[in-house]
Formats: C-alpha cells, structure tokens, sequence
C-alpha cells in the first residue's frame, strides 16, 4: 500500500491488460499485469510528448484514486488510439462520481499485426457496462496512391471537448475526497495532482520504458 508520499503506481495498457512496470534495485524492468482497475477517477490531463520514433503527441493521464487500499494510479495511454478512444468515450457517458472498473481486452489480431489493446468501463457496484456516448463523428478513409489515409480530425476534437468536460466533473471527486481526509485528521499537506510535489514525474512514466507498449496501436 502506497503512503501519501509515496509515487503514484503508472498503469500502461498493453497486450489486452493493464501493466504496471517498475524497476528492480540493479535498474531490470519488472511487470505486474492486470486485467481492470477500480476507483474513483480524480483527475484528467494530457500531456505533450513523444512516441517512439520521437515524433510529437500527446499522453493521456488518468489519476485514479482507490479509497480502500488509498493508493493513487496514474493511468497512462497515448491519444487517439484504440483504448484512449474507449475510455474518454464512455466517461463521458459515466457517472463520474461513483466508484468506475476500467477493463482492458483484446482480441485476435489481423495476419502481421500486433493485437490493439482495447477498453471498456462498468460502474464498480452495479457491473453495468458503460455505452459510449453518441454523436461520435465517424472517421473518414481515402485511398491516395495505394496508400490509405485516416482522417480523424473531427473524432479527435470531438474527444478533445470529452476531456474539457471531463476535467470539471472530476474535480469534485478530489475535492471530496481532501474533505474527508482533513476530517478524519489524514495529513493533506501534498495536493492530489497538478504539481511535481504530489508525486507524479512524467519522466517516470514507464511507457517510455516498453518497446512492445501498445500505445503505438490504431
């Protein structure tokens, strides 16, 4: 069980799970691997930085608070592929202030493909499976040159307000929770999120450290 002080565990999706990635006392990577994680969502960012081929993008981070256990998650994904595009989809049809179970899956991949790693949200007391929300603009496919092109702009904007949206509604759940460890005499003395103070590096995002991570996927 983590501290107040301690780091946030960084959670990466890949190979259909949710994997935590941490180093060793001589600096191996070693990996837990789950299949969902519970909590209380309380806080929503993304972040400018870049993909493997140092090209720009953006990160998503979704610090997810566990009120039995009190340890902070900070889940980890890149925008605009599959399970990014899952998550946000159904948050913005969850009720934000109960506890969620974020699930990760997967299925067969197509001939020469690495298998995607998908997402699916239920609330944590009822199991019921979040649907996504509607409206979602559909993304438009054009053949140039043999060459397929993906335009998503309107998808990706449309995701983009999800997380406006979304960076709101969360702040009660923090709000809520600052509130019962101050009246329980829980020490507060470090913020939930938003500073490097409260435990979260984004250097030491181990999606950085995993060659076969999904965030690659479409």
């Amino acid at each position: 069980m983590l501290s107040k002080k301690d780091k946030a565990i960084w959670v990466n999706p890949k190979r259909g799970l949710l994997v935590v990635t941490k180093k060793d006392g001589h600096g191996n990577k070693q990996e837990e691997e789950y299949d969902s994680l519970e909590g209380l969502i309380t806080n929503i960012k993304t972040v400018e930085t870049e993909d493997f081929n140092k090209q720009p993008c953006k990160q998503l981070h979704v610090e997810i608070y566990n009120p039995i256990s009190l340890e902070r998650y900070m889940l980890s994904t890149q925008m605009y592929k599959s399970f990014a595009d899952g998550l946000l989809l159904a948050l913005a049809n969850a009720p934000m202030s109960k506890e969620l179970k974020i699930n990760a899956w997967s299925k067969p991949p197509e001939p020469g493909k690495k298998a995607p790693t998908f997402c699916s949200v239920y609330e944590k007391d009822t199991n019921r499976k979040i649907d996504w929300v509607e409206g979602i603009p559909n993304v438009e496919k054009h053949t140039i040159k043999n060459q397929t092109i993906v335009d998503r702009d309107e998808k990706n904007v449309f995701i983009d307000n999800i997380i406006t949206d979304l960076e709101s509604k969360v702040l009660n759940n923090k709000t809520m929770i600052e509130e019962k460890k101050r009246e329980s005499g829980y020490s507060t003395s470090s913020s939930f999120v938003d500073s490097d103070e409260d435990g979260y590096d984004e250097n030491d995002d181990p999606s950085a450290l995993a060659e076969d991570s999904d965030i690659l996927d479409d």
